[in-house]
C-alpha cells in the first residue's frame, strides 16, 4: 500500500543531541518511530537499533493477509527490537541499560495497524480533531487511569515521563497493538513526546487542517516549528503519513 507521506526531525532547543530516529518503508505503508532514554546510556544507539530491528523484520516478503496479522507482527518487530537492544546492552557493559520507546504503523487500504512501546505516540487527524491512538507507558497515565491523579496535578510534571516499560531495558516487553478502520482524507501521525508535551490535540488538528489534500512535508514542518516555538525542551520528530 503505497502512502504519501513526511519524516521530519529537529534536536530542540536544549539538548546537544538528537536521541530520536524514524523510518519507514512508504511502499507498504510501513512507519517506525524511536525516541532513545535520555538520562540512560547510549539512548541515541538504543533508538536506531530498534528502528534498523524492526524494519528489516516489517520489510521480509511476506505480508500477513488477515488485517489483524499486521498488528500482530508490528508487535513481533518491537520484540525483535527489544531483544537486540537488551542483548547488545548484555555484550557491551559501556550501553548496558539503554532503552527506547518505538512506535509502528502499518498503513492499509481498509486499516492503519499500530504498535507500541513507552510515550511515544500515534495520533489520527480526521474530520478536523485530533485524536490520540495510543495509551502511554507512563507512570502518570496509569495513575490517571486509576483515578488516583489528574494530568493537571502539580506531581504530574514531576511523575510525567517515568516509563512503565521501554524497549530493551528488560529481557521482556509486551507492546500494545490495536487497528482501525481508515476513511478517505485521515491523516495518521507518530511523534516523540517532544511535540505531545507541548502541542494538545487542538493545536495538533489546527496545524494539520487541510493535510490531506496539502503538503504534508509544511504541515510536519509546521508542527516542528510550533513546537520549537513553545519551548522546544527535547527533541522533536514528526512522521505523517496517509493513503496516496
Amino acid at each position: 500500500m503505497r502512502s504519501v507521506h513526511a519524516i521530519v526531525t529537529d534536536v530542540g532547543n536544549v539538548r546537544e543531541r538528537n536521541e530520536d530516529h524514524a523510518g519507514g518503508d512508504p511502499e507498504r505503508g510501513v512507519f517506525l518511530l524511536a525516541d532513545g532514554m535520555g538520562g540512560h546510556p547510549a539512548g541515541h544507539l538504543a533508538s536506531r537499533v530498534a528502528i534498523d530491528t524492526a524494519l528489516a523484520f516489517l520489510t521480509e516478503k511476506r505480508v500477513p493477509g488477515r488485517a489483524r496479522g499486521r498488528a500482530e507482527k508490528l508487535g513481533q518487530a518491537i520484540l525483535a527490537a527489544n531483544h537486540a537492544i537488551f542483548a547488545l546492552g548484555e555484550q557491551h557493559e559501556e550501553v548496558a541499560g539503554m532503552g527506547t520507546t518505538l512506535v509502528g504503523m502499518w498503513l492499509g487500504k481498509k486499516h492503519a495497524h499500530f504498535a507500541h512501546v513507552g510515550d511515544s505516540r500515534a495520533y489520527i487527524y480526521r474530520d478536523g480533531e485530533a485524536q490520540p491512538i495510543t495509551r502511554d507507558h507512563t507512570v502518570l497515565r496509569e495513575l490517571i487511569d486509576r483515578g488516583e491523579l489528574t494530568a493537571d496535578a502539580p506531581e504530574a510534571a514531576q511523575i510525567g515521563h517515568i516509563l512503565t516499560q521501554a524497549v530493551g531495558l528488560e529481557a521482556e516487553v509486551t507492546p500494545d497493538l490495536s487497528s482501525l478502520p481508515v476513511k478517505r482524507d485521515d491523516v495518521f501521525l507518530l511523534c516523540s513526546d517532544g511535540l505531545s508535551d507541548l502541542l494538545k490535540p487542538p493545536r495538533i488538528a489546527e496545524l494539520l487542517n487541510g493535510a490531506a489534500q496539502g503538503d504534508l512535508e509544511g504541515k510536519a514542518a509546521a508542527l516542528i516549528e510550533a513546537a520549537l516555538a513553545a519551548g522546544g525542551h527535547d527533541n522533536i520528530t514528526v512522521v505523517l503519513a496517509r493513503q496516496a
